[in-house]
């Protein structure tokens, strides 16, 4: 057999040849791979120092306030320190000859500008969170012992805690009982009344169906009166029934009638058709007249149940509404068991609930009983206006009897209503709490005492008002710098603005309320600072390190409501006008004096002997007030610090006052602290940061992402790279031939 092939010689040879090209164009490959990978981290490591580099250009007018923001082009910066990065020094061989194609720089948009809330936070809290622990431990913890104080102060303040939520409600209460007892003296009257109490009460004999008492028939003045005329009402009926007849007999003509026989005739006629008039008068007298009784009775009671009735129920469910959340904060203060509640009756301000809900029921009675009587009324009144033949005497009269039996039902329930009235009425003014003469007169005088410390409180407060006439030009740069906030409040998604807590000297019962709820956030802020709060302390101290809060303080100079000196108040309550920023401040100072002074008179165990809750309540408030009113005067008057703690809580300490002296700056480290939101006090920092360095940091961004195209020139088979970069296994595709191309990219923020 013949072959292709002589000789099989060889074979061997064309095979290895076959493997050695396999081989060869792998190792092409794999060389050119590794030229690109090294290329593109030689790059990389480029764009990343340039974008470092790029971030150089930020803006040095934000440098004191620890803020950086881009100011300058970053592009140029980048372009060149990539090239520099990229670029080879001469020598004999390269393996890699990386090649810059095109560069650019992308800033970071509205959302990484220094104009946002997280971004400005995080550079401020990097700038402080190595100085803020050491001023704010020092100035705080030092100086105020906040331990201790918290210890020490517990059992005083659990009176004024538990008072600053009861004596609102007990008032409320008061109020409610006040008028439910005026409503319930109406409605006794109302149900007493002897008008009414006549008409519905008194008895009357049936009146006998005779000619002599026709005139009985109509005057309806009582209820019975109604029944007691069906007799002659039916008699009155027939009578009209007999002369329609005679009527009709001599409207007939007779026959040879002589002109005297016609004028007789007409002359009859003319006094039946009178006396019908007349009998028809009585009847509809009747019929008017018990429809206006019937609805005069009705009008009294519907009005006394959807009036004093019904109001008199919506005063004691208030009552019993207040009453009840009293007894449930008196009964989780007595589980509390604080210091102080141990030596006060706090059940004495509150009623049982079974003495109320008794009132409750009674009053329930007493309307369900007055519903159904003017219900009663109504169908009394209906029966008149039903459908009735008033010619047919004894249907008539049947049915006016059937339907008339309802005024049994009013007098019985008139009856009732009155028992339940008048129960009421006794057991209320029975066991209606009041003051003795002697803790009456206690209360007035101490009333008086609190209402002119609370209008001496008030006149100095008034005394910022008096400076707005004066301070046109300031008001116009508290716009200026509010109109920025406005700005960053927009760029931040319009966060709600928060209101600070203001001291209410309206009465010296609301100003104890309100003084003492500020002090609970300004304790709790303080003992929870240093852990809860730790970030926002640390804006805080930066607040107070970069923007000023400072001298004069008296409400009476103009200066003392001047942005420079009170950039902080501002950031603090965030007014556009001049006076309301320190006005508030002011407010707030007095509030907390008062609070710590209102502790201080309750740890006196004179002031705790005085009796009942509320008395103790009005005595330590008019005391409290006359030291928080000095502490003012000290320190916003003269500028001079007073003494931290009041002379009971100083006694307990074992300490004098003089250990613990506060001023004015003091008082504000605190406000920060307790007024409003946290990030409405950042915008309102940026706004005072661009007004006082020209700077809009919605203009100053903090990122920036840079790109640098390169490429790098390929030794062996470009196809196959070509081919693996179309793939995807390559990032990147072949250029010009024989180069391939490829784009890296690096971000970088302040």
């Amino acid at each position: 057999m013949k072959t292709l092939f002589k000789s099989e010689k060889g074979v061997v040879s064309i095979f290895l040849m076959i493997i050695i090209l396999v081989v060869f164009i792998f190792n092409a490959i794999l060389i050119d791979y590794a030229r690109i990978f090294i290329a593109e981290k030689q790059t990389e490591r480029a764009v990343k120092t340039g974008v470092r580099s790029a971030m150089s250009a930020f803006d040095k007018t934000l440098l004191p306030y620890g803020l950086y923001g881009l100011k300058e082009d970053p592009n140029q910066i980048f372009e060149d320190v990539v090239k520099k990065n990229l670029a080879v020094e001469d020598a004999e061989f390269q393996f890699i000859d990386t090649k810059l194609e095109k560069s650019s720089v992308e800033e970071s948009g509205d959302a990484y500008t220094l104009a946002n809330l997280d971004v400005y936070e995080e550079q401020v809290l990097q700038n402080m969170k190595y100085i803020a622990p050491i001023e704010y431990t020092k100035i705080i913890l030092d100086k105020f012992n906040i331990g201790d104080l918290q210890q020490d102060v517990a059992g005083a303040s659990a009176f004024v805690d538990v008072m600053s939520k009861v004596e609102p409600l007990y008032n409320e209460r008061e109020e409610a009982l006040d008028e439910f007892e005026t409503l319930l003296g109406q409605i006794k009257n109302s149900v007493e009344k002897k008008e009414m109490a006549e008409k519905i009460t008194t008895s009357r004999n049936n009146v006998p169906p005779n000619e002599q008492n026709w005139k009985a028939l109509g005057v309806v003045k009582v209820l019975e009166d109604m029944i007691a005329q069906l007799d002659i009402l039916a008699l009155v009926i027939g009578e009209i029934g007999i002369k329609k007849l005679e009527l009709k007999q001599k409207e007939e003509v007779p026959e040879d009638e002589t002109e005297e026989e016609k004028k007789e005739r007409e002359e009859e006629i003319e006094e039946l058709e009178q006396q019908i008039t007349d009998l028809e008068k009585l009847v509809g007298n009747y019929k008017k007249n018990s429809i206006k009784l019937a609805g005069e009775v009705e009008k009294h009671f519907q009005n006394l149940a959807n009036n004093q009735l019904a109001k008199a129920i919506a005063q004691l469910n208030t009552a019993i509404e207040k009453n009840n959340e009293i007894k449930s904060l008196v009964d989780q203060a007595a589980t509390d068991n604080g210091a102080t509640t141990d030596d006060i009756n706090l059940a004495d301000m509150y009623y049982e609930p079974s003495i109320m809900s008794k009132w409750k029921d009674l009053l329930t009675e007493a309307s369900d009983n007055v519903d159904q009587l003017a219900l009663n009324a109504t169908s009394i009144k209906n029966v008149f206006t039903g459908e009735l033949n008033w010619e047919n005497a004894a249907t008539l009269v049947a049915k006016l009897a059937a339907g008339l039996v309802g005024i049994h039902d009013i007098q019985d329930s008139y009856q009732k209503a009155k028992e339940s009235v008048l129960s009421l009425h006794s057991d209320f003014t029975e066991n209606r709490q009041r003051f003795s003469e002697e803790e009456m007169a206690e209360k007035e005088e101490n009333e008086k005492i609190a209402e002119e410390e609370t209008e001496a409180a008030k006149k100095q407060q008034e005394k910022a008002t008096e400076m707005v006439a004066d301070l046109v030009e300031q008001d116009a740069i508290y716009k200026a710098v509010h109109d920025k906030y406005l700005g960053y409040k927009s760029v931040n998604e319009s966060i709600e603005e928060a209101k600070a807590a203001e001291m209410n000297l309206e009465d010296y019962n609301k100003a104890a309320d309100s003084a003492m709820g500020i002090m609970d956030s300004i304790m709790g802020a303080l003992s929870k600072g240093l852990y809860s709060f730790r970030d926002e302390i640390y804006f805080n101290e930066y607040i107070l390190r970069n923007f000023t809060s400072g001298e004069p303080y008296s409400i009476t100079n103009k200066e003392s409501y001047y942005f420079a000196k009170k950039e902080v108040e501002y950031i603090i309550y965030g007014f556009p006008t001049a006076y309301a920023n320190y006005a508030a401040a002011y407010s707030q100072l007095f509030a907390m004096r008062f609070a710590f002074h209102l502790v201080s008179q309750l740890m006196d165990p004179i002031n705790k002997g005085l009796g009942h809750p509320a008395l103790i309540f009005i005595v330590t408030v008019a005391r409290a007030l006359g030291g928080a009113v000095r502490d003012m005067q000290l320190m916003t008057e003269r500028g001079a610090a007073t003494e931290f703690f009041p002379p009971y809580i100083a006694r307990k300490f074992g300490k004098v006052g003089a250990d613990f002296m506060v001023n004015y700056r003091d008082h504000i480290r605190f406000f920060l602290l307790t007024n409003g939101k946290h990030e409405n006090k950042m915008m309102r920092t940026q706004a005072v940061t661009d007004f006082k360095t020209g700077v809009d940091l919605s203009t100053r961004p903090v990122q920036a992402v840079g790109e640098a195209t390169s490429s790098v020139s390929l030794w062996f088979l470009p196809g196959a790279l070509d081919f693996l970069g179309k793939t995807g296994v390559l990032d990147g595709q072949v250029i010009d031939k024989d180069r391939f191309e490829f784009t890296k990219k690096g971000a970088f923020s302040y």
